[in-house]
């Protein structure tokens, strides 16, 4: 199950199954980014 996890496949089939306009897996692609780099620069001070 982690190897699949790790490859992302699971994340895929689970993305067909339902369809989702572009710009919203845009926009959490942002937000996931802007977390995470936030988050990095919260650990590094």
């Amino acid at each position: 199950k982690k190897k699949f996890e790790k490859t992302g496949v699971l994340k895929q089939l689970r993305a067909r199954t339902s369809f989702e306009k572009p710009s919203i897996t845009r926009r959490t692609q942002v937000l996931r980014a802007a977390y995470r780099q936030k988050m990095q620069e919260a650990e590094g001070l």
